[in-house]
């Protein structure tokens, strides 16, 4: 504490429950929790849009030595995780940056899509299905898929649940 070395970033907490042999895993665990706490992209940053989420992982880049693209990707591993976590209102906002950062992949109308369905939005499920379609167009596979996908949301909103 009195005399770090420049840049060195350190915590320390004490198990009192635990001893030498019970405290290694959960003690790694812990470790590797904080070492790699701004990993996660926060909602905050990319609610301010392209250029702040850009900055931190350019931050990102410059505190771990290699390179963190951004990827669409990497945004919509974000928004799942929001979705999980039942936040769907920055989920949807996450997903709507990745829509004007990747306009032309299928993949991030396909997430919107997903979300929509967990909010029973059904019309707008079936809106950025096809989309995803659309954009899908030279892969047969993939447009079969989001066609069909946006038939059975069709489907609810004749009958919804």
């Amino acid at each position: 504490k009195k005399a770090p070395p420049q840049g060195l970033e350190w915590t320390m907490q004490e198990e009192n429950d635990e001893d030498q042999g019970t405290a290694s895993l959960q003690v790694l665990y812990r470790g590797l929790k904080w070492l790699y706490r701004d990993w996660r992209l926060p909602v905050e940053t990319a609610r301010r849009g392209m250029e702040a989420v850009k900055t931190h992982l350019g931050a990102l880049s410059k505190k771990f030595g290699y390179e963190f693209p951004l990827t669409a990707g990497v945004l919509s591993a974000r928004g799942f995780q929001l979705i999980r976590e039942q936040r769907f209102d920055e989920a949807s906002a996450l997903f709507e940056i990745n829509v004007r950062a990747y306009p032309d992949l299928p993949d991030v109308y396909h997430n919107l899509a997903f979300l929509a369905e967990r909010m029973r939005r059904w019309a707008d499920a079936v809106a950025y299905y096809e989309k995803a379609a659309e954009k899908a167009g030279s892969q047969p596979g993939l447009v079969q898929f989001f066609t069909g996908q946006a038939e059975q949301a069709k489907r609810r909103i004749k009958r919804p649940d």
